[in-house]
């Protein structure tokens, strides 16, 4: 995993994110993520979409 210099700020940070269907099928579980600018970031579920 990448590092970060100790001055990093992140454009967009999620933390702890979890998200669950309305079945109550948690499909997201306390997700973190940091993406710094110029960064490009994709999350893609099982069927690609």
């Amino acid at each position: 995993m990448p590092t970060h210099p100790d001055n990093y700020e992140p454009l967009v940070e999620f933390r702890e994110v979890s998200y669950a269907l309305n079945g109550g099928q948690r499909i997201i579980d306390r997700l973190n993520l940091n993406v710094a600018r110029g960064e490009t970031m994709v999350l893609l579920g099982e069927s690609g979409c």
